[in-house]
């Protein structure tokens, strides 16, 4: 079921299509929320089946869908998150197999960080238009640390491009979030290998993969690139 939603639509398909308009009225996101989804044209969609996480992105097909049993707070994230990968993909950060599945591992950290302190960065800019955004980000299950890391940066008065650092090397803070990153990023690599067949890598990225990872909604660069959280090599299992 994918947007737009008609008159039957299910609730669910309602509050997406309610969740991506808050995205493109955001006074200082929403040209960039709206430019994402005017080039790419990707489909909006409530995956009812969906159990194992709260939205995902999907490259071949061009969708982004959204699990059944979120609140509209929750799809609103969510799909923050998901149309920031879908525009890290644009920007050349997906899978490739040149390279070695340590390298393969330590991008899957570095654009899952982004993509969250992201979507959390806009619910904290929006918490005034949008309480129970913000407030929902606070409260979000293995991931509330990186909003109170980002909440903590902006009262010390930290610069916007510092608050979005700070989200962004709090998620490397969470061995859960390590662990359960690592298996799922080994497994995708190790599978894609086996589908085609290919021989192992075991080549290191160039010095310059990530810059331009780290871009703020204005496109200015918010130097993730430069983190010790970045370059460190994740220790295979």
């Amino acid at each position: 079921m994918c947007l737009p939603a008609g008159p039957d639509a299910s609730r669910d398909l309602v509050e997406i299509a309610e969740a991506r308009d808050i995205l493109v009225r955001s006074p200082i996101f929403g040209s960039y929320f709206a430019s994402i989804l005017d080039e790419a044209t990707v489909s909006l969609c409530f995956d009812p089946t969906s159990v194992d996480c709260r939205g995902y992105f999907e490259p071949e097909t061009n969708v982004i869908a959204l699990a059944p049993s979120l609140s509209c707070a929750e799809k609103t994230l969510i799909l923050a998150h998901e149309l920031r990968h879908l525009d890290q993909y644009g920007r050349g950060f997906s899978m490739s197999l040149d390279y070695s599945m340590r390298e393969h591992i330590r991008l899957t950290y570095a654009v899952e960080a982004d993509t969250q302190a992201f979507a959390t960065y806009f619910a904290f800019v929006e918490r005034e238009n949008q309480p129970l955004l913000w407030q929902t980000a606070l409260r979000l299950s293995r991931y509330e640390d990186i909003a109170v890391a980002i909440e903590n940066a902006a009262e010390a008065g930290a610069a916007p491009a510092d608050i979005m650092l700070a989200g962004f090397r709090a998620w490397y803070a969470s061995p859960w979030r390590l662990k359960q990153y690592y298996h799922s990023a080994a497994a995708n690599y190790l599978d894609r290998r086996d589908e085609l067949k290919a021989l192992p890598r075991y080549a290191k990225y160039p010095a310059d993969r990530f810059d331009d990872l780290c871009r703020m909604p204005d496109a200015s660069n918010y130097r993730c690139q430069a983190t010790d959280e970045i370059r460190r090599t994740p220790e295979l299992r």
